[in-house]
């Protein structure tokens, strides 16, 4: 799946050495099972019994809660993809999800943006608001402030552009739940393209963003 891949080939932009990583809401484990198989030493965490159960059922090592981790356990990566607006205990969770990042290691954090072209274009009617399972809902600045607030520091901020396309079509669903479903999905790769073109003008305004973060 391209989107698994290209996760994959994300954080080995950044440790081409492969290394150990764990995955926060990993859900049914697809994303660790593709980067076991490329090198990685994996490791998942999810609170889901029927997801954690098809998670280790690929042969990925996964967790119902990040307590069930040995104290001692370190990992190169901490990633954490479309899992942060939907945490409870967004500050604890974190807290404690970075005793088990090492000193040079890398957390990657991948979010909806609410500044983005369609989010604006869509207002209410935008499927990233998603009430009530996302409990809140990020831009730029408020990443930055969260980094501040843990004594990180982001190191890149890379588009999701696929985002853009996906959204938008859940986006003209909830808008036009009437028309024509290849009418929604053609209208929705247009405004996909549209934001998708805005960002890349206009501050990296991307549907989604993932924000490479270090320890400072």
């Amino acid at each position: 799946m391209y989107t698994i891949r290209k996760k994959v080939n994300q954080i080995n932009a950044y440790f081409p050495g492969k290394g150990s990583i764990l995955d926060y809401g990993c859900g049914t484990g697809h994303f660790l099972k593709a980067a076991k198989a490329d090198g990685w030493k994996v490791t998942g965490i999810e609170p889901n019994p029927t997801a954690n159960t098809i998670s280790n059922s690929h042969g990925v090592k996964t967790y119902l809660a990040y307590d069930e981790l040995k104290k001692s356990k370190t990992f190169d990566i901490i990633s954490l993809f479309h899992v942060l607006e939907h945490i409870h205990a967004l500050r604890s969770t974190l807290k404690n999800l970075l005793k088990h990042l090492k000193t040079d290691g890398k957390l990657l954090i991948a979010v909806p943006n609410r500044e983005s072209f369609d989010a604006q274009h869509y207002k209410e009617y935008w499927a990233a608001w998603d009430v009530p399972r996302h409990l809140y809902h990020f831009n730029q600045s408020s990443i930055q402030k969260l980094a501040e607030e843990f004594e990180l520091q982001i190191e890149s901020t890379l588009p999701m552009p696929f985002d853009a396309y996906y959204v938008s079509i859940l986006s003209e669903k909830y808008q036009n739940p009437s028309r024509s479903g290849l009418l929604n999905i053609f209208r929705a790769l247009q405004i996909g393209s549209k934001s998708n073109e805005s960002a890349s003008k206009k501050d990296n305004q991307y549907s989604s963003l993932l924000f490479i973060l270090k320890k400072k």
